[in-house]
């Protein structure tokens, strides 16, 4: 089986890391190559770039826009690379369409303008299957009132376009895209999740 990206999306809270590192260790005991790849990833090389940089000011939109990506073309060419030529399954946990939702709409800079700029590099690390943990926004609220943190009412507005942009995305590729209703049980959501990534790599080991 040649390595592949499954990218698992989906807005603030949602349980995105944690269902995607016990996705992981599932497929592990299941005996596929996978292996875990985050957006705390992206954020550990920003850390490491401006560190260097000495920089301790707070950086302008744009700039964080282009550190973000620059930190993504990095994590991307130098790991998410090897382990696809190693045969490797990446569960990328917030890969492209959060970072393009997220930073295209929070810097102004433009999903349009997003698409252009990294379209040959995301072309080149397309996820074979992307999966949508898509929650509804009052429910949203609930799981990040975990961490006592409250929307103001822009946040809630922002969060309505992301899950709009999300489903937008997902539904014009049904081929490679799936959307899990993540208002349920969290067992329930997670069942999901391992069956259409379980069902998916079967088919691939078919091939």
């Amino acid at each position: 089986m040649k390595g592949k990206i499954i990218a698992i999306e989906g807005g603030a809270c949602v349980g995105k890391s944690t269902l995607s590192e016990r996705l992981v260790k599932q497929l592990e005991l299941d005996g596929y190559p996978v292996v875990l790849v985050s957006s705390d990833d992206v954020e550990f090389i920003i850390d490491k770039i401006r560190a260097s940089a000495n920089a301790k000011e707070p950086l302008g939109v744009s700039t964080t826009l282009l550190l973000n990506l620059t930190s993504l073309s990095i994590l991307l060419e130098e790991t998410v690379n090897k382990h696809l030529q190693d045969g490797k399954i990446v569960i990328f946990d917030s890969y492209f369409d959060r970072l393009r939702v997220h930073l295209g709409i929070r810097s102004g800079f433009g999903l349009r303008h997003f698409n252009t700029m990294f379209s040959k590099l995301f072309r080149k690390y397309k996820p074979s299957l992307s999966i949508l943990l898509d929650v509804d926004i009052d429910t949203g609220e609930k799981l990040v009132n975990r961490e006592h943190i409250l929307y103001s009412e822009h946040t809630r507005e922002i969060n309505r376009l992301y899950r709009m942009l999300f489903s937008s995305r997902m539904n014009s590729r049904l081929s490679t895209s799936r959307i899990i209703d993540a208002n349920r049980d969290v067992e329930i959501v997670y069942g999901d999740l391992y069956r259409e990534v379980a069902s998916y790599l079967g088919r691939l080991s078919n091939i």
